[in-house]
Formats: C-alpha cells, structure tokens, sequence
C-alpha cells in the first residue's frame, strides 16, 4: 500500500464548543483525501455536542464517538490515539475548521519527501470573521529539514506554527509506538510540553508555507486567558527545557536558555497584566533561582536579544523594579 492510499486518523476533542462544532465536522467530511476516519472525542461536554456527533455519526461510516467524563484536552487526544487506527493522526480542535485539501496536500508531502511529519501554515480566524495568515519563520514554499536541524528550527524561531499540535499530519509511530509520546493530562500548553521531545525523534520534517488550518480566536477560550494555572504550566516546561539541554550540543543549549528567558520574560509581563502578582510570587521567585542556575556565559550566547538580556541581570540582581507590584519578590 502506497502512502497516498493509507488511513488518516484525524482526532477531534470536544468540550463545550456547540456553536462552532458543525462547520469543524462539515469541513472534515469535504476533505479530498477519502481514506480517513474522524474520531470525535466528547469529553463530557455539558451543551448538544454529544448529540451533534451522534448525529453526524449516523450520517457517515467513517465518524466514530467517544463519549467519556470530562478529563481534558489532553486526555481527550490520548482517548483517540488509542482508538485510531489510521498510519497517520491528524489533530483538529473542535472550534476550528480546515481546509478541504489538507490531508491530500500534507500526505503526499510527506510521500514525496520521505517524512516522518508534514507542517502546513494556518489562518487566525477571529470572531468578526476576518482572516490573517500567520508569519512563518521560513519564506519557502516548501522547506525540508532533516535530523539535528529539525529541533533546531524548533529552538532558533520558537514559531506557533511549530509550537502548536494542529496542523500536522503525524506517522502513527510517535503517539503508538516503542517510544510513544502523549498529551501530559491536567497541563494547560499541552503541546509545548511534547512538541520538542517529537522534533527531536524526528528522521525528516516537511512545512508546507500554504495555510490549510483555520485557528480561531475566541474571547472565552482556554489561550486567551491567563491565571496561575498557567504561570505554574509555563514554569513546568521551562524546567523541562532545562532537562534536556543538559544532553545536547552547546550551540543548542544556548537556543534553549535564550528561549527560557524569552518565556520567562514574557510571563512576567503577563502576570502584571492580569494582576496575579501577588499569588504567583512564589513560583516567580522559585523560577528565579532555576534560571540563574541554568544560563551560563550569558553575554556570550548569541540567541539572546539584548532586551531579554537586560531583565536577565534585573534578574541576577534583584532589581526587576519596572513592575511596582513584583519588585520586591526577589528579596531575600
């Protein structure tokens, strides 16, 4: 059996997303490439999406429900990997939509290639309707990487078309095999906490610079809020990038502090847009002491930009005063 002839799982998880459950269902059933299977994960979603899929399960042999107590986003994936079985997964969220020719294109992309992955780029959709294409890192049409320079694209332009789990079309072998990777269950950024560990076991990977996926953006999602849940998650993966930089070359352990910096820089600003400065000073503090420990030779480390540079030393010498509210978490 040719690649072009071989199952795509494509996995939906479902929780709470009645209003824009139909046109994601709809825009899968259109796909150009037939041999699919949709696998509708109801992750005990409390408004008519169970009945949504059962219905849509009658109309299409193709589309199996699971209807299960509700775990999470990431349990919710996990559910339909060990359900598929397809060669190939394809991960869709259930309020986004894709595009008819996805799997076609991704699939023989990877055909043509030889590829363990294929990447395409995306459409931010936003509630008026309005459409923006995402910048990708890379301006080819096409670019393939190979090997080592794969988790090095990953690090060196850290880009949401990298970062995220939709909008690639996996060999099954990475969630289902001898060293199958899976969602951590109970972590929001679910995906940054895996998509390093994936790159890394990566052979070669194809992106594709055509958006094929459409990401909306909703005011009440998960994305576009910020609590200590989140500053918690961050931290717990900044950590692990920790981890692994201690086993690989020294070019890319600079690309993984600097990154580190990055998000911590950044969450430090969000934590002060939000207003949480008091609960997670805490963590803050504990994440301090981590990152200090962690970054060596910092002027000499390429990657960081020299304004994540300065929160560094406002960091080492516990001065970060720009933040009214934060400036006395680092006493002590």
């Amino acid at each position: 059996m040719s690649n072009k002839d071989k199952l795509i799982s494509i996995i939906v998880p479902i929780y709470k997303v009645e209003k824009y459950l139909k046109k994601c269902i709809e825009s899968i059933l259109k796909q150009t490439y037939k041999n699919i299977e949709i696998i509708l994960v109801d992750d005990g979603s409390p408004d008519n999406c169970g009945k949504i899929c059962d219905d849509y399960k009658q109309m299409d042999k193709r589309i199996k429900v699971i209807h299960k107590n509700n775990g999470g986003l990431s349990e919710a994936r996990n559910y339909g990997i060990r359900e598929a079985k397809g060669d190939y997964l394809l991960f869709v969220d259930s309020d986004d939509f894709i595009a008819e020719n996805i799997c076609e294109i991704l699939i023989n992309n990877i055909n043509k290639y030889s590829a363990d992955m294929a990447i395409c780029n995306f459409y931010y959709v936003f509630e008026n309707k309005k459409a923006i294409k995402n910048e990708m890192s890379s301006k080819k049409d096409v670019q393939v990487l190979e090997k080592e320079n794969i988790i090095r694209e990953y690090f060196l332009n850290y880009s949401v078309d990298l970062n995220v789990a939709w909008n690639k079309l996996y060999k099954k072998d990475i969630f289902k095999g001898k060293n199958a990777i899976l969602f951590p269950v109970g972590k929001l950024h679910e995906d940054t906490y895996i998509m390093y560990k994936i790159y890394y076991n990566l052979n070669r990977l194809v992106r594709i610079n055509k958006p094929l996926y459409y990401y909306r953006q909703r005011n009440d999602s998960i994305i576009s809020s910020f609590s200590i849940k989140n500053v918690e998650d961050i931290m717990g993966y900044i950590k692990d990038y920790y981890i692994f930089s201690k086993n690989v070359n020294k070019d890319l352990k600079q690309m993984i502090e600097a990154v580190a910096l990055k998000e911590y820089v950044g969450t430090v600003n969000r934590i002060q847009e939000s207003n949480l400065c008091d609960e997670c000073m805490f963590i803050l503090k504990n994440m301090r002491v981590i990152i200090l420990e962690n970054t060596n030779n910092i002027r000499k480390n390429p990657y960081i930009k020299f304004k994540h540079l300065k929160y560094y030393y406002l960091l080492k010498y516990k001065c970060l005063l720009k933040y009214k509210k934060i400036k006395n978490m680092f006493k002590g």
